[in-house]
């Protein structure tokens, strides 16, 4: 008897709430199920659906009309994230794949991969970067690579140093590289008086969210305060 009011017990004070598909078997097998999640991704993705549509009305009344069993097997809101995640690491590896594919199969645009990494020394002249550039191309040159162009920016002497590797090696493109132009570009943008006022602004919201409602109102109650001294004062 105890046991039985026991078990009673428990089940009352259980206040989770159950879907009515704890109740049923498994519709789908553990395939089919991936397979419909797979299906209702592309779905998503086609038509540009958020991920609330699967709790929709008008979704599950769809599978339902279409087949009963079907609107059962559908997934949550929150179980869509899960599922996206999972298919879209497996889109990218699929698409990283076709990547290397494709590199490897095409030749038009010549191999890319990292030669090496070279000291730069002391001496930084434009005719001591130049040799050094040349000897590096040199290195290339042996190990079978074809050389078609190389890249620089103009930071210190490698304008010079580009320019008498041009002359040199009349066959190759040297060409501007712009990544240190745009370094020093965001640099100065960030480095204006807009970055101190945003900086500033974004202080103040952040000091003012973290406050508490009591001290707001302090702080409010003794600028008006300073605020009919001021006035009181120069009246």
């Amino acid at each position: 008897m105890a046991s039985e009011r026991e078990e009673t017990s428990t089940t009352s004070s259980d206040k989770r709430q159950r879907y009515i598909r704890v109740y049923f078997d498994n519709i789908f097998t553990k395939e089919k199920q991936e397979e419909l999640e797979r299906l209702l991704v592309q779905f998503q993705a086609d038509n540009c659906l958020p991920h609330r549509f699967v709790e929709k009305g008008s979704t599950v009344r769809q599978f339902t009309f279409l087949n009963r069993a079907c609107a059962t097997a559908l997934p949550k809101r929150k179980e869509m994230t899960r599922i996206l995640d999972k298919y879209s690491h497996v889109e990218e590896e699929e698409q990283l794949v076709a990547l290397k594919h494709r590199m490897t199969s095409s030749a038009i645009f010549g191999t890319i991969f990292t030669f090496g990494l070279f000291s730069t020394g002391s001496t930084d002249d434009g005719l001591a970067i130049g040799e050094q550039m040349e000897s590096v191309m040199q290195d290339v040159t042996a190990k079978g690579c074809e050389i078609g162009a190389v890249v620089r920016d103009d930071a210190g002497q490698c304008d010079r140093a580009r320019r008498i590797l041009a002359l040199r090696h009349p066959r190759i493109a040297f060409i501007h590289g712009f990544a240190h132009d745009i370094n020093n570009l965001v640099k100065s943008v960030l480095n204006t008086s807009f970055r101190t006022l945003t900086k500033q602004a974004s202080l103040a919201t952040v000091t003012l969210n973290a406050s508490s409602f009591k001290c707001m109102l302090g702080c409010f109650a003794s600028l008006l305060r300073v605020e009919n001294a001021l006035r009181q004062f120069t009246a």
